[in-house]
């Protein structure tokens, strides 16, 4: 056995990655691991992860993997759940594509990369601060508008591109400050609709998850999908 993973080096490739980040959201959202094991060796693994399936996540146990048949409806992992935490990560994605379209653009535009990196970077994470803070004024149809949010996302900053290049050809040349101002306000509105996001999904999802729980999901999901742009 110890040479096992020596001899399947050569048999390896990128799916053995997908495989795992797999495994590891799967048990990030069931609270279990995906395959149990009767005993630790590479026999009994091979068997496992070749014939055995992991349990529905609908059907699966946070707290106690062996009771998945007396556990509360609050216990379980309902499909609207996943799909936030899936929202989670495109909208996070989302988010990232934009800031750096916007910030490609303006090095682009304006020159001085380094500098429209940076502000561009610091207005956007400074929107987003403003945003949560913001999302303490919603009240009522949580899941409404954080749908609303999520379209208004995709709509501005599927349009920021195209809007940015039109204003600065339309603009006369010595017109930067007013090119700087449209940049700056529409990276202000995308940071601001994406720092709404995470605040009213932990709102969402506070009566179902443990808070521990909760915020590790979120969080998890938000960082795999800025990870997944970058």
């Amino acid at each position: 056995p110890q040479d096992y993973p020596r001899l399947m080096a050569p048999l390896l490739d990128g799916r053995a990655d997908a495989f795992s980040l797999a495994l590891v959201l799967y048990e990030m959202l069931a609270g279990r691991p995906a395959h149990l094991f009767r005993e630790d060796s590479w026999r009994e693994l091979e068997r496992v992860v070749c014939e055995a399936d992991p349990p529905p996540l609908a059907t699966s146990n946070r707290r106690n993997p062996a009771s998945a048949d007396t556990t509360p409806a609050g216990q379980r992992i309902a499909p609207g759940e996943v799909a936030l935490l899936a929202a989670v990560f495109v909208v996070a994605a989302c988010g990232l594509v934009h800031e750096l379209a916007a910030g490609a653009l303006a090095s682009y535009l304006l020159g001085d990369s380094v500098l429209q990196f940076s502000t561009v970077i610091g207005t956007y994470l400074f929107a987003m601060g403003i945003g949560s803070w913001l999302s303490r004024l919603i009240e009522r149809q949580l899941v409404a508008q954080f749908l609303r949010i999520e379209l208004l996302v995709a709509l501005i900053g599927g349009l920021m591109p195209a809007a940015l290049f039109l204003a600065h050809g339309s603009l006369p040349a010595s017109s930067t400050g007013a090119f700087r101002v449209l940049l700056y306000g529409l990276v202000l509105v995308v940071g601001v609709l994406v720092g709404l996001e995470i605040p009213l999904v932990m709102r969402i999802l506070k009566r179902k998850v443990a808070l521990k729980d909760l915020v590790s999901q979120v969080l998890t999901f938000d960082y795999l999908g800025a990870l997944a742009v970058s």
